[in-house]
């Protein structure tokens, strides 16, 4: 009886992983749609000018991942495109 009972779970938690999987498939192409019509509408992730002192305050300060923390925070973005944006910032800020 345990043996059963332990192969439903089994099946039932390979049946949940495979979902979750596809879900976040369709997720990911969803945000690459979405960014593409950003793009191609002109739209960026707006930052207001509180966010964009404090991101300033965290690079015065030597604390870039704290300041990819905020960022992504803020705006919903994933961490390579946070720290992109920071590391835009900075080269802005050392030219």
């Amino acid at each position: 009886m345990e043996i059963v009972l332990l192969c439903m779970l089994a099946i039932i938690t390979v049946t949940f992983m495979i979902a979750l999987a596809q879900l976040k498939d369709q997720v990911k192409n969803m945000e690459k749609k979405v960014d593409a019509i950003a793009e191609h509408l002109g739209l960026e992730n707006a930052i207001t000018p509180e966010l964009q002192a404090e991101i300033e305050n965290l690079l015065d300060e030597d604390k870039r991942i704290k300041a990819i923390k905020t960022y992504r925070i803020a705006t919903g973005d994933g961490l390579k495109e946070s720290s992109d944006a920071i590391d835009q910032l900075i080269k802005k800020r050392t030219s």
